[in-house]
């Protein structure tokens, strides 16, 4: 006798809901940060060139030492963090989860934030805990401590600036999350999709997310941002995650 879905799937991943994309035919869409310019017709034909010669019967090289080094001069992403790359922000965001789903591990964000935290950290089989935030949707610092204190998660999201909500968090309560959370895993996900509009919030928090100034948080930390956005090229689906080389 075959046995049906109900026997076979787990139960938390069969109550999840596909993440929703609304068509945006006839709206102008800004929900999703992409870049509104297209490629200039002289980048467009020079792209197309280079690819006319690229190998696409072979598989591409899986440590892509060019592609780092490149990434790094462009981003300024010092020496001594690791980047590692993924095919968009959810292949990156599974990734963490997979790595980091022991037996019981909570996984903690806020509520609203961006909807695929949850997903990937259910899906991994880790418990998600969310700190709501406040009615004007700023962060609730002292719920969020006491939820650290009291589920002492293996991995914690905070988006900076928040998605969908566009609001910077303060860079005190960061900071003293960020030692409430010594000893255990802290990952944190930038989302300004353009160079400019990172630049300003870096300045604003003074927090390092790959390079700003700031001095960049112990064991554990990561921060993670998309390559393609800032090069118009949102459907590259190109994202890179930064770390201490001994995270």
């Amino acid at each position: 006798m075959s046995k049906g879905p109900e026997a076979l799937v787990r139960d938390e991943v069969r109550a999840l809901k596909a993440y929703h994309v609304p068509p945006a035919e006839g709206l102008v869409k800004l929900d999703a940060m992409e870049n509104p310019y297209t490629l200039p017709p002289e980048l467009a034909a020079e792209l197309g060139e280079r690819l006319r010669r690229v190998a696409v019967n072979r598989y591409p090289d899986p440590a892509a030492p060019r592609l780092h080094a490149r990434i790094r001069e462009a981003m300024g992403i010092p020496g001594q963090l690791g980047v590692m790359l993924g095919n968009g922000s959810d292949e990156l965001l599974q990734m963490i989860s997979l790595a980091l789903a022991k037996p019981g591990a909570v996984a903690l964000g806020v509520d609203p934030s961006f909807v695929m935290y949850r997903m990937s950290a259910i899906a991994a089989g880790m418990r998600y805990e969310a700190v709501p935030l406040r009615p004007d949707f700023s962060l609730d610092e002292e719920a969020l401590l006491a939820a650290i204190r009291r589920h002492r998660p293996a991995l914690t999201w905070l988006a900076y600036p928040n998605n969908p909500t566009g609001n910077l968090f303060p860079r005190e309560a960061i900071l003293a999350s960020w030692t409430l959370l010594r000893g255990s895993s802290w990952w944190t996900r930038p989302t300004t999709p353009f160079p400019g509009v990172r630049r300003s919030c870096r300045r604003s928090a003074g927090i390092r997310t790959c390079c700003s100034s700031a001095p960049f948080p112990s064991w554990g930390s990561r921060a993670c941002g998309s390559v393609s956005r800032s090069g118009r090229a949102t459907g590259w689906r190109s994202w890179k995650s930064c770390a201490c080389r001994t995270t």
